[in-house]
């Protein structure tokens, strides 16, 4: 539905709220996702939106929601996934939900709540893709380069997907 989300000029408030939104139709694309492909902004909301269509990533991470959370925030809240998604690189991560998550500092975060994916996840390697979200580039703890899983809040979620590889 939505192509990137990026920030607002300095000083500027820069959030963006997804609402009630579906999208059916079938995407081919880098970044691929059904609702908006990257994350860019200090904040986005996606709520009670959802993916029928299949997700198909030529390059980068695919998802059925969000593809990309890349050192900004985000909240997807009551969404769910259907939809197919397929990536060709055995590099990307990809997700039911969030197909990728960078989260640096304490001012980034992303929060999934009350989402489902029920579609299948294909290509590339298994270790890389998760029904919901991989794990990307947050890690157990505070590590060297920052990366801290504090930052990401899973509830209520579940799966009913295959996950395979290429």
């Amino acid at each position: 539905l939505c192509g990137s989300a990026m920030p607002s000029p300095e000083g500027a408030d820069s959030k963006l709220t997804i609402n009630r939104s579906t999208n059916a139709a079938s995407v081919e694309a880098s970044f691929a996702a059904g609702i908006l492909s990257t994350n860019q902004q200090v904040e986005v909301q996606i709520e009670n939106s959802g993916n029928m269509g299949t997700i198909n990533a030529t390059s980068y991470s695919p998802g059925g929601i969000l593809a990309w959370v890349y050192f900004s925030s985000a909240t997807i809240n009551n969404c769910f996934n259907t939809g197919s998604i397929y990536k060709a690189s055995t590099e990307d991560y990809g997700g039911g939900i969030l197909g990728y998550s960078a989260l640096y500092n304490s001012g980034n975060y992303v929060t999934i709540t009350n989402c489902y994916n029920a579609g299948a996840i294909s290509g590339g390697s298994t270790a890389m893709m998760d029904p919901i979200v991989p794990a990307s580039y947050i890690m157990p703890g505070a590590t060297a380069d920052g990366y801290n899983t504090d930052l990401l809040t899973l509830s209520n979620c579940y799966f009913a997907s295959d996950i395979n590889a290429a």
